[in-house]
């Protein structure tokens, strides 16, 4: 289709008259398309209108097949640092926050 309508371009860049005469045309098919895809609808067949469309979701929000994510595995000194913080932690006073 893409490749037909730039031919169709191509041709009517000659004129004015012509590029007129194109984009009636084109409009007048536009708003053909759009009340068979409505009367469409309205019949069950498989065409969706885009007024009717239901919002994307954003993917991180959907649960997903499968095994749910966990924590990925820590390397012993990882281990080691996060524990030493937690115990700096504990052992200062409430109130008090080291900044």
């Amino acid at each position: 289709m893409c490749n037909l309508f730039n031919e169709v371009a191509d041709l009517a860049e000659e004129s004015q008259k012509k590029y007129v005469m194109v984009m009636t045309r084109v409009r007048e098919l536009k708003r053909e398309l759009m009340e068979v895809s409505v009367h469409c609808e309205s019949n069950g067949d498989e065409v969706i209108n885009t007024k009717h469309s239901t919002p994307i979701l954003d993917p991180e929000g959907l649960r997903r097949k499968g095994r749910p994510p966990c924590k990925r595995m820590q390397g012993v000194a990882e281990k080691a640092v996060k524990k030493k913080i937690e115990k700096k932690k504990k052992t200062l006073p409430k109130g008090k926050s080291k900044i």
